[in-house]
């Protein structure tokens, strides 16, 4: 049976349809991303209302209203057009909205005054950042469509670089055109993610929900991020660690090392102190991770594991969704389990602030530790909890990407490894298998008598027996084997490390079991037969479809011939 990939070409239709998709996207965002632009523009007025010439002043704002203005009655003619219009015509006038809105953004810098004091025009450079930042989250979907957005502000700012004389504008424009080139590779990766999300699960409404929702979330997470840099705009230090970190991220750095490499940032910028970031798991009950290079390991591992139930030691500020100071560990009753051995490793002060997603939902705490007791000033309040803020878009957006992948990769329905998920775990195995020089068994699995009782009790009770007999399979077979859903009431099985047709047989005989065992569904109890047709690696195949297409023939064969399971090399003459 031919198997198709995730790569292969789509039809016209689906290809429209997926065109169509990524434009309902971008102008389902388009209303957060005009009010977005309007509160940005509405707070950088109210800060250099004093500074700029008003007749300046009102000429942008009138430019970015009239821009604004004219992007939300297509938005609203979107809404009320039920397709009378083509997606290439919406899609022209998102590109046309964007990129004049891209224009207005890139000229702000133009009317500040080059007397302007250093502060000013400062803060105006990281506003323009994060627009641009904020806008790979509301307009990434199509990458054009950011680059229309995007490309201006770059432009326009290196250019005034240069024109005004500022000190260092080469440096100053390759920082740009860095962070700029990070943001288009992140918003490419995002676009091209979210195509093969489509492409994979086209028919699946309830995905396309979950990506959107994803999708909405990063640009919260951007928001929050652009909110913290905002405030810092005069601490170019902090900023630059900051944006290092965020690099890491967006170039797809493992968790851990982010989070040690933040400890090491958090514990720069208090000059003082021991940092620590402590990760609930998903229930956010108990503690799963403990980043603290610069701890105790023994004190480490104390905390590990640990259940978020009470205010006691480091975790409080989980438990209570806050900030908890802690002025001398000896004399506080929260650290009553833990004194002793803060008292060893002479730690006698510590804050905690709680880590949190764009939800206020606590994913952990990040804690700053001392060897004397004192309390934590306001700039060591505001720098831990900026670095709380890192941690959360850190740790949120890697579940977010695990969350991504998981459902890209498994069938909705069984839990089970999907197609896509089989080639490529097929292509590895027998790239392995090769070096090692092993051998392993392909089952293709068919359900006997399942379109009968999908057609007498309906899709939702298929559904049922469905995972009933994905969840036995599973049990039937060892954990290294890998059990997947091919498509309908087919599935495929690869046994790992086989020898013997004896042991084989063996496995074979008790899938079969596991599958003709009797179902409840309804009032009745229901019997599913099986055949399985077995191809093996290298004997009857050197690669996937191969292996996949012989196990198929062999499968109709023992249908055909009622005896459950044929090998393939039974066909040949």
């Amino acid at each position: 049976m031919p198997s198709p990939t995730p790569t292969d070409s789509l039809s016209e239709f689906q290809e429209r349809d997926i065109r169509k998709l990524l434009t309902e996207t971008l102008y389902k965002q388009l209303p957060v991303a005009l009010l977005a632009s309007g509160s940005v523009a509405a707070v950088m007025l109210l800060v250099i209302w004093k500074e700029v010439p008003l007749t300046r002043l009102f000429g942008w704002a009138l430019a970015l209203l009239l821009v604004s203005l004219t992007r939300y009655l297509w938005y609203r003619q979107f809404k009320r057009s039920d397709g009378k219009l083509g997606v290439g015509d919406w899609y022209r006038r998102y590109f046309i909205g964007i990129f004049l809105a891209g224009l207005v953004w890139g000229a702000f810098i133009w009317i500040l005054p080059r007397a302007m004091p250093t502060e000013y025009w400062i803060f105006t450079v990281f506003i323009l950042g994060g627009m641009m930042a904020g806008g790979s989250s509301t307009s990434g979907a199509i990458i054009s469509g950011y680059l229309a957005f995007a490309l201006p502000i770059c432009t326009s700012t290196i250019a005034w670089f240069y024109v005004v004389g500022l000190p260092f504008p080469t440096s100053m424009s390759m920082l740009v055109i860095l962070y700029t080139a990070v943001l288009i590779v992140s918003v490419s990766h995002a676009g091209r993610i979210l195509r093969e999300t489509f492409q994979l699960r086209f028919a699946n409404i309830e995905l396309i929900d979950k990506l959107t929702l994803e999708q909405e979330t990063s640009a919260r997470l951007v928001d929050e991020l652009k909110h913290e840099v905002s405030q810092r705009a005069s601490r170019e230090e902090q900023l630059n660690d900051y944006n290092r970190l965020l690099e890491m991220l967006a170039h797809g750095e493992a968790l851990p090392v982010i989070l040690s490499n933040l400890n090491l940032v958090a514990e720069k910028q208090l000059q003082e102190g021991l940092s620590s970031i402590l990760v609930l798991d998903e229930e956010g009950r108990r503690i799963s991770t403990v980043s603290a290079s610069s701890l105790p390991s023994s004190f480490n591992d104390a905390l590990r594991n640990q259940v978020i139930g009470t205010e006691a030691g480091s975790y409080a500020a989980a438990y209570r969704n806050a900030t908890v100071i802690t002025e001398d560990i000896q004399t506080d009753p929260r650290w009553a389990d833990l004194r002793d051995l803060a008292k060893e490793h002479k730690l006698r002060s510590c804050w905690s602030s709680p880590v949190r997603n764009a939800f206020g939902h606590v994913l952990g705490t990040l804690t700053i530790f001392l060897t004397t007791p004192r309390v934590p000033s306001r700039t060591d309040l505001d720098i831990t909890m900026a670095a709380a803020n890192i941690a959360g878009i850190a740790i949120e957006a890697k579940r977010a990407e695990l969350r991504l992948h998981t459902m890209a990769h498994h069938d909705q329905l069984t839990q089970l490894p999907n197609r896509a998920f089989l080639y490529d775990r097929l292509t590895f195995i027998i790239a392995q298998a090769k070096r090692r020089a092993q051998r392993f068994a392909l089952l293709f699995v068919d359900l006997d008598n399942f379109k009968e009782i999908n057609d007498s009790l309906g899709h939702e009770a298929g559904d049922r027996l469905l995972q009933a007999i994905a969840q036995n399979l599973r049990l039937a077979v060892r954990d290294s084997d890998v059990v997947s859903r091919f498509g309908g009431d087919e599935f495929v099985i690869l046994l790992m490390n086989v020898e013997e047709p004896e042991g084989i047989n063996a496995v074979v005989e008790k899938i079969l079991a596991s599958i003709t065992q009797p179902y409840p569904v309804g009032q009745k109890v229901w019997h599913v037969g099986g055949s399985i047709g077995i191809s093996l690696f290298p004997d009857d195949g050197a690669d996937a479809d191969t292996l996949i297409q012989r196990a198929d023939q062999a499968m109709y064969r023992a249908k055909e011939r009622g005896n459950h399971y044929t090998y393939f090399s039974d066909l040949k003459p």
